[in-house]
């Protein structure tokens, strides 16, 4: 018995016949294609003649036959064999089809069906899908009449492996007065487009986490289960490039990409994740758990930061503008920690490792490299104001020391001139400014203080002198500020500035190098520093209220008082001491100690206007020194006679007192004692006598 060899996948081939010429408008093509296959008898291949029966189902086995049988007798050589076969119009719609074989040879032997069917795959299809476009290429096209696409309402699908991978489907709808047609969807087989027209999935997406847009010229650009709208409102010209997760919700709303981002109306988010900035107009450069949701408002990165407020900004972490127009940064790093805004336009910031300008090494809260210019500044008492040494908070009213007399004559020195005068300083002070008397359109040049008569001393300051716009006093800074000490000679020279004016009357130690007078003296007067009573003094680390500090941190001229009650806070960890000893003898010890009631002396008073003439509670130094060595120290004030004031620091008597009590309290507990013991021994002595009286 014969039996014929069924064909395997890899023993037929399936093409299609497009041998049409290359113009699409000719030759059209048919549902014809060629079959090509081997047929093995006994394994060997067949030569010679056979009969072939060839059929098209929709279904592997069973199913329909589609169109008519088609039957076939011809010569197979070296067991291959090539033939034409077409079941007619309408044969393929894009449904699947099976090709089915019965083959008799020699004819007449009776028919053998091969089995399985044969899947036609998607290249006979291509006849429909590209009309008359040819494989190769094509030429004398009309793109208003030659396209390949839908022509009604349907979408149009390229596929691989039968599994979707771009849709374009038709759509219609207006942006801005712009007519839209069409949606793009590729990527992931669950990305879809729910409403709208004009927008595009380019990729990414999948089943579980598709990517889905509503809303009109949108764009998804990839990522995993991205968003634009939503079922209760479609936006406009929104974008996610990328990321997971991400949700633009309103109009112009942008993501770039990140994770759990949400964008509002004309919002942008550069990426980060659960970022949400859904305030008009905001944005969000990336970090975590950051909001922007007032208007304008900004987030440029860190974590758990919010700008709440309407044009606010907040950076850093757990910074919260909350209010109008608020700046807040926030460089702490501890969880809960949360600096936030009080008010509308607030500009605030939280370093605490300091802010630098102009330095990279702040050593303070602030530290600036340079100068620092305002039109004010601020603190207990007024203006703030450099000396050189500290700087000082308060109104520092300048006051003239020396003063040369403004001229008699009209004289006027010639500029390019190099002239220096000598005088002599009234008053111990800081020297603020120096003024001269100049005339219109005066040119710029130098001033130099020197110690000493003549410019061969020790230089304390090289000042600019600036330009002179009007006749008048010129006012010379003098910065930082330099300490001049009462009765001692002093020069000032002038170098360049011409157009200043000869003083009247004649004053010693004047010199000029030219014209028009031979030793002329200027006009100058010297303004010295003043610091009143509520002056804040700080100078080389120490602070001063109303006076100048001289030893210790903090010194005041005259009384300090707190807002509550208490003493002042120290440090007491017992991991900061050693050789912890406890107060005895605290009663005899406070027995040595004077208190006395007493008043200032008149010269004292007379140099320390916050001491009055009343009475005073305190110890006297010298005997305090007998008892408390340690805390009896000089103030760095001097007597007229050159001697140094000694100050006290009265707070061993509080310790000292504190110990007293216990010290007591412990006699009390020992006379305690002693009287319940007492009691007892009475109340035995009460028992016999009554025993023996009854007796």
């Amino acid at each position: 018995m014969r039996r014929i060899h069924r064909m395997t996948a890899a023993a037929a081939t399936i093409t299609i016949c497009l041998a049409a010429s290359s113009a699409p408008a000719q030759t059209p093509v048919t549902n014809a294609f060629t079959y090509q296959f081997r047929l093995v008898l006994g394994g060997d291949p067949v030569n010679g003649l056979a009969e072939f029966e060839f059929s098209l189902w929709n279904a592997e086995s069973g199913g329909v036959q589609i169109g008519p049988s088609i039957f076939v007798e011809d010569d197979v050589i070296d067991g291959r064999y090539t033939t034409r076969l077409d079941f007619g119009p309408g044969t393929f719609n894009g449904d699947a089809r099976w090709l089915e074989v019965t083959v008799a040879s020699p004819p007449g032997s009776g028919f053998v069906t091969l089995t399985p069917r044969q899947p036609l795959t998607a290249t006979p299809y291509a006849a429909r899908a590209i009309g008359n476009w040819a494989l190769g290429g094509n030429g004398g096209t009309n793109s208003n009449n030659h396209f390949i696409g839908t022509t009604d309402n349907q979408a149009l699908e390229l596929r691989i492996n039968n599994q979707r991978a771009l849709r374009l489907i038709p759509a219609s709808s207006s942006v801005s007065g712009d007519t839209l047609s069409g949606n793009f969807i590729a990527g992931g087989l669950g990305n879809s487009i729910q409403d709208g027209a004009g927008n595009v999935i380019v990729g990414g997406g999948g089943v579980t986490w598709p990517n889905t847009l509503y809303g009109s010229a949108c764009v998804i650009g990839g990522g995993l289960g991205n968003q634009v709208g939503s079922n209760s409102f479609a936006p406009d010209y929104a974008t996610i490039s990328g990321g997971i997760l991400n949700q633009a919700t309103a109009n112009g709303a942008a993501i770039a990409g990140g994770a759990a981002n949400v964008a509002g109306d004309s919002a942008a988010i550069g990426g980060g994740s659960q970022n949400d900035a859904t305030g008009d107009f905001s944005a969000i450069g990336g970090g975590t758990q950051n909001s922007a949701i007032g208007r304008f408002a900004t987030v440029p990165g860190g974590a758990n930061n919010a700008a709440d407020g309407d044009f606010s900004m907040a950076a850093g972490f757990q910074a919260e503008a909350l209010h109008h127009g608020s700046f807040v940064w926030s460089g702490k790093s501890a969880p809960g920690d949360v600096f936030a805004s009080t008010s509308v336009e607030q500009f605030l910031i939280d370093a605490p490792g300091g802010v630098g300008i102009g330095t990279n090494a702040p050593q303070t809260e602030l530290d600036v490299n340079g100068t620092v210019t305002a039109a004010a500044f601020v603190g207990p008492g007024g203006e703030l104001n450099f000396d050189g040494s500290g700087i000082q908070f308060g109104a520092r009213p300048l006051v003239g020391d020396q003063v040369y007399a403004f001229p008699t004559a009209d004289v006027v020195l010639s500029p390019g001139i190099d002239n220096w005068q000598s005088f002599t300083a009234g008053v111990t002070g800081d020297l603020g400014q120096i003024a001269i008397l100049r005339d219109v359109n005066a040119g710029a040049g130098t001033m130099t203080v020197y110690v000493g008569e003549g410019i061969g001393g020790t230089v304390l300051a090289t000042l600019n002198v600036p330009v002179s716009q009007s006749l008048g006093t010129q006012l010379i800074d003098v910065f930082p500020s330099v300490s001049l000490a009462a009765g001692q000679v002093y020069t000032i020279r002038l170098q360049g500035p011409g157009w200043f004016y000869q003083a009247a009357g004649g004053y010693p130690g004047g010199r000029a190098f030219g014209p028009p007078e031979p030793n002329p003296d200027f006009y100058f007067s010297t303004l010295m520093l003043q610091a009143p009573e509520e002056t804040v003094i700080v100078r080389a680390g120490s602070v001063g209220i109303g006076r100048e500090p001289i030893g210790l941190a903090l010194e005041v001229e005259g009384n300090a008082s707190k807002s509550i009650a208490g003493g002042w806070i120290a440090n007491s960890d017992r991991r900061i001491k050693t050789e912890i000893e406890t107060i005895s003898g605290a009663l005899d010890t406070l027995d040595r100690v004077r208190l006395v009631s007493f008043k200032y002396t008149d010269d004292y008073q007379a140099t320390h206007a916050g001491v009055g003439d009343g009475r005073y509670l305190n110890v006297i130094a010298q005997e305090f020194a007998e008892v408390f060595p340690d805390h009896v120290k000089g103030s760095g004030e001097r007597l007229p006679d050159g001697s140094e004031i000694l100050h006290v620091d009265t707070y061993p008597l509080t310790i000292y007192s504190a110990a007293a009590i216990q010290e007591l309290h412990e006699q009390v507990q020992r006379k305690d004692a002693e009287i319940a013991e007492l009691k007892q021994r009475l109340e035995r002595i009460e028992r016999l006598v009554n025993h023996t009286l009854k007796n």
